[in-house]
């Protein structure tokens, strides 16, 4: 039990192959990331980096990011650094503190959004200035956008914001991206459901199944909308390389779940205990207004993305789960 909880819950290390990495066949670019040390800008920065792909890293540590993505990663912790480099091609903005954590008090809250804002800011009046503007902005963002929802609401990228924190931090992050934005410069914004992955947030819902007490989050019936990390970063590429994505995409896998149901999966996958459930009431005492990121839920499509040529490797829950190495 030990170590299989520990394989479950660390980060693994990333392994590439010339056959797994989206970056390999794109024409080499000199890429400016932001959050690059995170669970999925580590990933996409190790894939640019094994393609060939110039990447310089905007970050406040720069010695921990050389460390943790070794010794052939530009790294800056100004953007005025940015001078004295090649013209960069494209952009991608990750950067923001962790949503799952302290709880969402007012200066928590504040903190979450200036994580956010204070990069985006800095890329903004970088841009303004730049002589040769990127052809590409790649902008993060969240299906938190939408708030929580019915689950008998399928969300579009035409549906209206929703209510609540998440709503407002994704808001105000994708109206700031806006300024990223001119006739020489596509911006993509992708807003990303629940990620899944060696990390990342599907260990943080699986622990307590193998302690014999997993189950339903609320009333079950709230939908899940997730991606798998190997899919983002095939998104980004699938961007990189195809003039026509521009504006705003859900980056869902195309299978949601309810909680139930999820709950279920998970359970019988795993050979663990499904069936203590965990009431809204419980989630809410115990962490206040951020019990929304697991009781609510968003019943999100990405027919926008799929219609533009993408497909996803992993559509499927069982897929996601088979790909992120939780076994018995």
């Amino acid at each position: 039990m030990t170590g299989l909880l520990k394989g479950l819950t660390r980060n693994a290390p990333i392994t590439l192959s010339l056959m797994d990495n989206p970056f390999n066949n794109l024409t080499p670019q000199h890429v400016l990331l932001t959050g690059g040390t995170g669970f999925i800008g580590s990933l996409i920065t190790s894939q640019l980096l094994a393609a060939h792909h110039k990447v310089t890293l905007l970050t406040r540590f720069p010695e921990k990011a050389k460390t943790l993505l070794g010794p052939n990663i530009s790294v800056i912790s100004q953007l005025n650094e940015l001078a004295s480099l090649p013209d960069v091609d494209c952009v991608i903005n990750l950067a923001g503190k962790q949503i799952v954590g302290l709880p969402w008090s007012q200066k928590q809250k504040n903190k979450l959004i200036e994580s956010r804002l204070n990069i985006t800011t800095q890329l903004v009046s970088w841009f303004k200035q730049c002589p040769q503007k990127p052809q590409l902005v790649i902008q993060a963002s969240a299906i938190g956008f939408y708030g929580v929802r019915d689950g008998d609401e399928i969300l579009t990228e035409e549906s209206l914001t929703g209510q609540g924190f998440m709503a407002e931090l994704c808001q105000i992050w994708e109206e700031k991206a806006q300024l990223l934005s001119d006739d020489n410069t596509r911006l993509v914004t992708f807003r990303l459901g629940v990620v899944f992955g060696q990390g990342g947030a599907l260990p943080k819902l699986a622990l307590p199944f193998y302690f014999g007490v997993g189950g339903k989050l609320g009333d079950g019936k709230q939908i899940l909308s997730w991606v798998h990390r190997e899919d983002v970063s095939r998104a980004f590429a699938f961007a990189m390389t195809n003039s026509t994505v521009n504006g705003t995409y859900n980056l869902v896998a195309p299978e949601t779940i309810s909680q139930q149901n999820f709950a279920s999966t998970l359970g019988k996958y795993i050979k663990r205990p499904s069936f203590f459930p965990m009431p809204k009431l419980v989630l809410t005492s115990m962490l206040g207004e951020m019990a929304d990121v697991f009781v609510g839920g968003q019943n999100v499509s990405s027919a926008k993305l799929q219609a533009s040529g993408f497909s996803f490797n992993h559509p499927t829950v069982i897929d996601g789960l088979r790909a992120t190495s939780i076994i018995c």
